[in-house]
């Protein structure tokens, strides 16, 4: 072992990674320290995230609250990162002090099953091996976070597959066929990953045994059907030699919520139930909404008291988000953090995923990934290892998280139509004095942002600010005055910043991830190039007749609602399905 960390070093040098400092020995310990210009070092991360900061002159000292600090990245959404990205990822998280990663797959392996992970950008067993022994080199343990239940719509769309379905989503319980493919992804997983350690996922299996299977079977309670299919997942996870078995917990809340809700902690688990979850299986408690520290600390206590393992999943917000969110992770990341210390919860993982296409510029993540480090690992880390992993300085970081500060959230204002102005209007209405209020905080913002190299992230603002002007202008001048000569040159503006904003997506992608995937955000940018030429249509059919009505303008606008940022609920008058 004392070589471990050599064959650590000699590899990151092939990646440009160096480390300037008098240590000229290892030697593997219970703790980590320098002694003589030997270091000392409890595991390779903690040695490398040491070395680095000993470069800034500063001896850290760690933490020893958890013994799992890790992420996990959401492969399913979209984005299939590359090997090579994938491998700097997983080598940042390393030099963080992360001892673990979990790759979350629903269908992005290649299973010799019809469909499965068909033009999605599957990893094939040698990449992922190589992934694998990357990051084994590196110290790091690489978890396959799969589906046996629910979250698998890619595969279930496809009629070929209709026989595995329960829901549309939902995998068909007490089926021989479910069967062979669940005992296909496990035998894959057993055959890439080095780890006695497996997540079977089956969280959020919404009307599970009221498809297919109450048509095939009849009633049977969804609590029975859903312990009986993660009895079948157990023995088969068993069978293939693995020990820690980890599912989401949220289910076991769900079905005895009388709201379906998961953070319930009065709800009441029928101890028949909880008698037959194996007690080698670990409940996985995910929270990534929850800011109040009393809700947080019931439900690790609620986990705590149904006597199995439990493991902490929080999140270092990216998803629905172009950018990290260092404000909502702030909120509740670190209460949960504090939660486990206070209760004695050991491991924990950072999750990132990302839903509704995958749009985020990914390696933002990194400012979570440092800070969680300093509130898990060792608080001493100095903000020049973030500079260095992410060639930026810190305090810039920090300006492109106003972004997430925004009333008007910037998501939620590019995904918005140009005409329909469906997220707007729930914010300002028509009121031009409310319109104007968010014009200037856009404004000044994107004053601040020019002294800083934030460009992908400029042009969002940019994009956005030239959203909420062409709104002002029709609101100002429909009915009133018909002279559309400056909102023209606005909305021609804006054409020019959406092809900027694909190319710079484009080359975002293409650096990162495979192919797949890209079409997503291709084609919803597209749509706002055509949607403004029918803006600027619309407005020549006012100009030649004054009768000519807008009726996106006419329409009575209700009280303000809660909008999801998912483009689905944003980009259309009618929720396509």
């Amino acid at each position: 072992m004392e070589h471990a960390l050599n064959r650590a070093l000699e590899l990151l040098k092939e990646y440009n990674v160096t480390f300037n400092t008098n240590v000229n020995n290892f030697l593997q310990s219970d703790k980590t320290y320098i002694e003589n210009q030997t270091l000392y070092y409890e595991s390779i991360p903690r040695a490398l995230l040491y070395l680095k900061s000993l470069e800034y002159n500063k001896h850290i000292t760690f933490l020893n609250n958890f013994e799992t600090f890790g992420t996990m990245i959401d492969l399913s959404r979209g984005a299939v990162f590359s090997v090579s990205h994938l491998k700097e990822i997983i080598m940042k998280n390393a030099m963080l002090g992360a001892n673990q990663v979990w790759l979350y797959l629903e269908d992005v392996y290649d299973l010799d099953v019809p469909y499965f992970g068909y033009l999605r950008g599957k990893y094939s067993k040698a990449e992922l091996q190589e992934v694998v022994e990357f990051a084994q080199t590196l110290g790091v343990e690489i978890i396959p976070s799969i589906q046996t239940l629910g979250h698998m719509e890619q595969l279930l769309k496809w009629p070929e597959n209709y026989e595995y379905s329960d829901q549309e989503d939902v995998l068909l319980p007490e089926s021989e066929k479910t069967k062979e493919l669940v005992t296909k992804m496990i035998q894959f997983c057993k055959e890439v990953f080095k780890t006695n350690k497996i997540h079977i996922g089956m969280d959020e299996t919404f009307g599970l045994g009221f498809g297919r299977y109450y048509k095939l079977k009849g009633f049977k309670k969804p609590e029975d059907i859903f312990i009986d299919h993660l009895m079948m997942v157990y023995e088969i996870a068993k069978s293939f030699g693995y020990k820690d078995i980890m599912i989401w917990s949220d289910m076991f809340f769900r079905l005895y919520s009388p709201t379906n809700y998961y953070y319930d902690y009065n709800s009441i688990i029928d101890q028949r139930l909880i008698d037959k979850i194996p007690h080698d299986v670990t409940l996985v408690y995910w929270d990534y909404y929850n800011h109040n520290y009393d809700v947080v600390s019931k439900m690790i206590k609620k986990h705590l008291s149904l006597n199995r393992k439990m493991f902490m999943a929080s999140g270092t917000w990216v998803w629905t988000r172009f950018t990290y969110d260092k404000s909502q992770t702030d909120r509740t990341a670190l209460e949960h953090v504090k939660a486990c210390i206070e209760h004695g919860v050991k491991d924990i993982i950072f999750t990132q995923w990302q839903d509704d296409g995958a749009y985020v510029d990914f390696d933002t993540v990194l400012l979570g990934v440092f800070e969680m480090s300093k509130a898990v690992v060792s608080p001493d880390i100095p903000n020049g290892v973030y500079e260095y992993l992410r060639n930026e300085s810190y305090e810039v970081a920090l300006t492109r998280n106003k972004v997430n500060d925004l009333e008007i959230r910037l998501e939620g204002l590019i995904w918005d139509d140009l005409l329909l102005g469906i997220y707007i209007n729930n914010y300002v209405g028509y009121d031009i004095h409310k319109l104007e209020k968010h014009i200037q905080i856009y404004k000044r913002l994107l004053k601040e942002f020019s002294a800083n190299e934030l460009n992908h992230t400029k042009l969002l603002l940019k994009t956005g600010l030239l959203k909420l002007e062409i709104r002002k202008d029709l609101l100002k001048k429909y009915k009133k005055d018909y002279d559309f000569k400056t909102t023209y040159n606005k909305i021609n503006k804006f054409k020019r910043s959406i092809q900027e904003l694909i190319e710079s997506f484009n080359g975002l992608w293409r650096k990162r991830n495979k192919i797949y995937g890209l079409e997503i955000i291709q084609s919803r940018l597209a749509t706002q190039l055509v949607r403004a030429d029918e803006l600027k249509y619309q407005l020549t059919m006012l100009e030649s007749n004054h009768e000519y009505k807008l009726d996106f303008l006419e329409e009575k606008i209700g009280n303000p609602q809660y909008l999801s940022l998912k483009y689905q609920g944003l980009a259309t008058s009618t929720k396509p399905r």
